[in-house]
């Protein structure tokens, strides 16, 4: 049959209106989406291109933007979102998506105060119209989306107010399928963290009940990103680490507190520093094996937990100490870690008030009745110790500090702990605790500390007692007990050739007849032995344990000091302590009878021995000695300026005593300090500090040298020239351990015997 020409005309226009209409249609929905954009959606979107492929039903836009109600900054862009429709479900009412591809999307998230940049999308989307009718209730809706996929995605996430970025980059996830029919989802995920770490694991979600169960591994994790959040409480220099976690987590959305989890955590090359950039805290490895925590049964398992060489710097200043004078009064958003709830810490945006918020509801809400770990252990801690709150700098350094326990379990009578140290280089701390884990208030401790230099503590011996220790080597033995909070405990010290020095000058002293005490404490070999008793109810508000510490350290100071006894070497017919070697005070050159003594005992050995060489081995203390040279140089200019000596070189009698009186804390000394250095004066630095700036560290450099060529000279000219001891059979030499002398340590000439294998 033949078709009109006029019906060949109308099909044919037909078709090519259809198709026409094809064409145009992707033009009028972009040309609709981008006009009608802010109506639509609040925001303004763009794209570069919209394409509908009606026979496959696939939907692609390229380059899609939307900005911030600024209309200038971008909020999200995307390289392509595709949509692949099932059009024969579409046809019977169901909607079936085969995929879902949203590639190189990038997202900006901007926080401030307590707001987000998302605010105004969160409330248009979530805000229902309550004076409407509620809608007719209609059959479920059915749907059925598959292979949801990004690919390569980033965001980012901005505190104003903390001036952080956290940023996420290489973003790819993956959900195979997210169905009316199943509430099930699982979500592939896989991203880095642009300054260092990367995450990847999967979550498997089911969206009517909200409970959750999530494998993850996140792998050095530079933790600098959190530095901002650390600023916020505290003005610090540096925040370094990598944090690892491999865990397995399972929870409900709805009870946030309530989790399950096991896995491994781990904390690598921690480093929190100071504004100047010096080790406030630190440790090389801190890890966490979980076999199982369930907090909502109260249960927590921990298979292992270590610490390995943790360090920590503490010093004491008269305003306070080095950790409360870098904290700042307030956080930037005035919440903080004081938030009460963990609704105000998620809007106070600092992870740390949500760490402490989180686990001050769960401490509230759950008991920790049940618990087990198969080893604690921390190793290799170091721990410095300063205080600049007396007359002169105390120093102690806590090095290889150890403490484990190999077992703790809730169901356990008790726990044990062992604890080792060693102090300030020659000291030993071993211990070892045992402790009731019902309510932790039966406990027995003992602990013994051998090798202790009492001259260490020689800052506190002429603060308190206005005496210096120049020898004692201290043996403590302590055994104590508690019951029902009531203390019982004995101390055993034992003080081994305690020396005593000449009393010092000052207001801070107790009125201690400490030599006298002394002399009628020691026995025949000038050793002291006590016993001190200790008891109380830890409970009574009057009875306190450090004031009573205190009482008994001071009765220690009293009665520990004694004349030196004498020790002869049998052989030479002198004394062993002489053939050790001998000490210099800070800044002495010339030879004094002290050391001359102990030259001569080698002089006697070396002729006793005639294969017998010696070598002096300088155990310099150099910072301490700078210490003293610069306070020295800062007083001469100081009292130079105010006409009180006449130069800087050469001073009388009278000049010297003048320099001598002069204290270090004398507030007019301070004044002049601060003027030449043009600084405040309620900065933490030292007199030390002040005055080696104030002389100039170079030329305090070349003084000492001087001193020290000085001293070396005088020994080697006293045993050569004058006792007539070969050249070749002694000699000056230089400490081979690099280690740093601790503070406290006087300089020392150690005496080294040895015989020539040539």
């Amino acid at each position: 049959m033949q078709i009109s020409r006029g019906k060949k005309i109308l099909l044919i226009g037909s078709v090519s209106f259809i198709l026409f209409l094809f064409a145009i249609l992707p033009v009028i929905v972009q040309w609709y989406v981008e006009r009608n954009s802010e109506e639509l959606v609040g925001r303004q979107i763009r794209m570069h291109d919209l394409d509908l492929n009606f026979l496959t039903g696939g939907i692609t836009v390229e380059k899609p933007v939307m900005l911030e109600q600024d209309r200038q900054t971008i909020f999200f862009q995307a390289e392509e979102f595709y949509v692949n429709l099932g059009m024969l479900r579409l046809l019977i009412g169901q909607i079936s998506i085969t995929e879902v591809t949203l590639t190189q999307p990038q997202v900006f998230i901007i926080q401030q105060g307590p707001g987000f940049n998302l605010d105004d999308l969160v409330t248009r989307f979530t805000t229902t119209d309550s004076t409407s009718n509620p809608p007719e209730v209609s059959d479920p809706l059915e749907f059925r989306v598959e292979n949801i996929s990004i690919l390569d995605g980033i965001f980012s996430y901005v505190n104003k107010d903390l001036n952080s970025e956290i940023k996420v980059i290489k973003l790819n996830t993956n959900c195979p399928l997210i169905s009316s029919d199943d509430p099930r989802e699982v979500h592939d995920f896989s991203f880095l963290f642009d300054r260092g770490g990367r995450m990847a694991g999967s979550l498997d979600l089911n969206i009517n009940s909200l409970s959750y169960r999530t494998s993850y591994t996140l792998d050095s994790l530079n933790i600098a990103i959190f530095y901002p959040y650390i600023a916020d409480y505290m003005r610090a220099g540096k925040l370094e680490g990598l944090f690892t976690s491999h865990q397995q987590i399972a929870g409900n959305f709805q009870k946030p507190a309530e989790i399950a989890t096991a896995g491994e955590v781990k904390l690598n090359a921690f480093a929190l520093t100071d504004p100047k950039e010096d080790r406030l805290v630190a440790l090389e490895e801190a890890k966490l094996v979980i076999d199982s925590v369930d907090v909502g049964h109260e249960l927590y398992d921990i298979r292992y937990a270590s610490i390995m060489k943790p360090f920590l710097k503490f010093e004491l200043f008269d305003q306070g100490n080095n950790f409360t004078k870098l904290m700042k009064e307030e956080p930037a958003q005035g919440s903080g870690i004081s938030s009460d709830s963990l609704s105000k810490a998620v809007v106070y945006g600092n992870v740390f008030a949500l760490m402490a918020a989180y686990i001050r509801e769960m401490s509230r809400t759950y008991a920790f009745s049940e618990y087990k770990a198969d080893s604690l252990v921390m190793r290799g801690g170091t721990l410095i110790f300063n205080d600049y709150t007396l007359h002169s700098r105390f120093n102690y350094l806590l090095e290889d500090l150890m403490v484990k326990t190999d077992h703790v379990s809730s169901s356990e009578a008790n726990i044990k702990v062992v604890a080792a140290s060693i102090l300030n280089t020659s000291g030993r701390l071993n211990g070892q605790l045992l402790v009731d884990p019902h309510g932790f208030s039966n406990m027995d401790i003992d602990y013994s500390i051998t090798k202790l230099k009492v001259s260490d503590f020689n800052p506190y011996s002429d603060y308190y007692v206005a005496h210096p220790f120049t020898d004692g080597i201290c043996t403590y033995v302590s055994k104590s007990s508690v019951r029902n909070q009531y203390l019982k405990s004995n101390h055993k010290l034992d003080i081994k050739t305690i020396k005593v020095g000449k009393k010092v000058k000052n207001k801070t002293a107790y009125n201690v007849p400490v030599k006298l005490a002394v002399a009628l404490l020691r026995d025949k070999n000038g050793d002291v032995h006590l016993e001190l008793p200790i008891e109380g109810n830890l409970n009574d508000p009057n009875y306190k344990v450090g004031k009573v510490i205190w009482q008994v350290f001071r009765n220690l100071i009293s009665k520990a000091v004694a004349a030196p006894g004498k020790l002869l070497a049998s052989k030479a017919g002198v004394e062993e302590k002489l053939l050790e070697g001998f000490t210099w005070l800070p800044l002495q050159a010339d030879l004094t009878e002290p050391q001359l003594a102990s030259l001569d005992a080698l002089v006697k050995s070396l002729e006793t021995t005639p294969e017998m060489n010696a070598d002096l081995v300088r155990m310099y203390n150099d910072q301490r000695e700078l210490d003293e040279l610069a306070l020295r140089e800062g007083k001469k200019k100081f009292l130079l300026h105010n006409r009180r000596i006449q130069s800087e070189e050469n001073h009388t009698p009278e000049e010297l005593a003048a320099m001598d009186a002069l204290h270090p804390n004398d507030s007019a000394f301070h004044a002049y300090l601060n003027n030449e250095l043009n600084t405040p004066g309620d900065q933490l630095v030292s007199v030390y500090e002040k005055s080696r700036k104030v002389a100039g560290h170079e030329r305090l450099i070349g003084r000492l040298q001087e001193i020290y060529q000085k001293r070396e000279v005088q020994v080697l000219n006293y045993l050569v020239t004058t006792k007539g001891i070969a050249p070749e059979r002694v000699k000056v030499a230089s400490l081979e351990d690099k280690t740093p002398i601790p503070y406290a340590t006087t300089s020392r000439m150690n005496i080294k015997f040895f015989v020539d294998d040539n």
